[in-house]
C-alpha cells in the first residue's frame, strides 16, 4: 500500500481482493476502481454487495479521493481479522449509508480482550473525521511495531489505563456522533417541511399569475422574503392598490416546545397538587392530529374591526415526507356574524388555549381547499 498511495487510491479494499500465493505472500488485487489521488469520486462506483461494508464516509458524500479512504477499509479489514465479523450488519445501502456516517463502531472488546492497543490503532484508522485518521499507511505500520514492542509486564498496567481511556473516547465519539446524526434529522426534518411550505406557496402564486395574465394595467405584485435553509420562518406577501395578504409560518419547532411545554405544566400541577405524578400527561390536539408546523394567512388591513384570515396547519403522517394542509380559523358568536380569523403566530398557542373551548367563539378545522385562498385573494379588491 505504500507503493500504491504514491500516485493512486485503491478504493476497493476488501478481503476478496487481497490473495495468498504459493509463498505465503499476500497480493493486492483488482485495481478496476483505483482512482488518482484527488480526483473526484462517486458513491455509486460502489454499487458491488461486499464492498459497500468497507466504504469510508466520504464515499457515501462524494468527496475528493484521498489515501485515508483505503485507511479506513484497512481498519474495516483488521476489524473483521481480529473478531471474524464485520462492526456493521445492514440490509439496505441507505442503512449501510447511516452506519458509515454516524454509527460508532463496535467494542472489539465484546469479542475478545487482548488487543488493547490495536483496538485503538483500529478505531482510529476508521474515524468518521478524516483529520482523525493516521496520515498514511506507514503511521498504522509504526503504532503497530510500537504495540509489539511493548513488554508484557509493561501490558498489564498499559492495557487498564488504555481500556480506561479508551472506554472514555468510545463513550465521547458516541455522543459526538450522536448529536451529529439528530443534527442530520433535524436538517431532513427542516427540508421536509419547507417543501410543503414552498408547494403550497406555488399554489397562491400560480392563481395570482393567472390573474395577472387578465389585467391590462396594475397587477398583483408578489414578494417573498428570503429564507434559510436552518428554518420554516417564511413569508409571502400578495399586494395591490395597497392592500395586502401576507401568509406566514412559525419556526419548525414551535409545536414541539408547546407540546413540551404542555407536558411540564400537566407535571408540574401533578407534583404540587399530589406530590407525585398520577398520570402521563395527554397528548395535546396538535399531536394527536399529527400537526408539524403552524402559519397563518390574513389580510394586512381590517375588514370591520378585524383582519380577515386563518390558520394554516400542516398535518404530517408517520415517516412521510409530505404532508397536507388544514386550516384552522376562529369567529365571534354574534349577530351579524363577523369575518373569520386566525391567531397571530407570536401568541398563537396562548390563544389556542383560550379560545379553543370558549363559549363566545367558534372553532373550524378542516382540510384547505382551492376556495380558501381565492376568498382570501378577493378581500384586496374591497374598495
Amino acid at each position: 500500500m505504500r507503493e500504491v498511495h504514491k500516485h493512486i487510491i485503491h478504493r476497493d479494499l476488501k478481503p476478496e481482493n487481497i490473495l495468498v500465493d504459493s509463498d505465503g505472500k499476500l497480493l493486492i488485487t483488482d485495481f478496476g476502481l483505483a482512482r488518482y489521488i484527488n480526483e473526484k469520486t462517486r458513491t455509486k462506483s460502489f454499487k458491488d454487495s461486499g464492498t459497500i461494508p468497507y466504504m469510508a464516509p466520504e464515499c457515501w458524500t462524494g468527496e475528493t479521493n484521498t489515501i485515508s479512504m483505503d485507511i479506513y477499509s484497512l481498519g474495516i479489514l483488521f476489524f473483521k481479522i481480529l473478531t471474524g465479523v464485520l462492526p456493521y450488519n445492514e440490509k439496505t445501502e441507505a442503512d449501510w449509508k447511516d452506519c458509515h456516517l454516524f454509527t460508532p463502531l463496535p467494542d472489539i472488546s465484546t469479542y475478545r480482550n487482548d488487543t488493547v492497543k490495536l483496538k485503538q490503532i483500529i478505531l482510529k484508522m476508521t474515524n468518521k473525521r478524516v483529520s482523525d485518521r493516521y496520515k498514511s499507511v506507514d503511521e498504522i505500520v509504526n503504532a503497530i511495531n510500537d504495540s509489539i514492542k511493548l513488554n508484557n509486564n509493561e501490558m498489564r498496567e498499559v492495557d487498564r489505563f488504555a481500556a480506561l481511556g479508551n472506554s472514555i473516547m468510545q463513550q465521547k465519539n458516541a455522543e459526538a456522533l450522536k448529536i451529529a446524526q439528530e443534527n442530520n434529522r433535524t436538517k431532513n426534518y427542516i427540508k421536509s417541511l419547507n417543501y410543503n411550505i414552498t408547494e403550497l406557496f406555488n399554489k397562491f402564486i400560480e392563481f395570482v399569475n393567472a390573474v395577472n395574465a387578465r389585467f391590462e394595467t396594475g397587477k398583483i405584485a408578489i414578494s417573498e422574503q428570503k429564507h434559510y435553509d436552518n428554518t420554516t420562518a417564511r413569508k409571502l406577501s400578495l399586494t395591490f392598490n395597497g392592500k395586502s395578504i401576507n401568509i406566514q409560518f412559525a419556526d419548525y419547532n414551535s409545536v414541539e416546545k408547546y407540546e413540551q411545554n404542555m407536558r411540564d405544566e400537566s407535571i408540574n400541577f401533578q407534583k404540587q397538587k399530589y406530590g407525585f405524578v398520577s398520570q402521563s400527561p395527554e397528548d395535546s390536539f396538535f399531536k394527536t392530529n399529527g400537526i408539524a408546523l403552524v402559519g397563518l394567512a390574513e389580510t394586512s388591513f381590517k375588514i370591520g374591526e378585524i383582519e380577515y384570515g386563518y390558520n394554516l396547519l400542516l398535518k404530517m403522517q408517520k415517516d412521510e415526507p409530505y404532508g397536507e394542509w388544514y386550516i384552522m380559523s376562529f369567529k365571534e358568536n354574534i349577530i351579524p356574524p363577523k369575518s373569520n380569523f386566525g391567531i397571530n403566530l407570536y401568541i398563537f398557542f396562548k390563544e389556542y388555549e383560550k379560545l379553543k373551548c370558549h363559549p363566545f367563539f367558534t372553532k373550524e378545522f378542516r382540510p384547505m381547499k382551492d376556495s380558501d385562498f381565492v376568498s382570501l385573494l378577493e378581500k384586496i379588491f374591497i374598495l
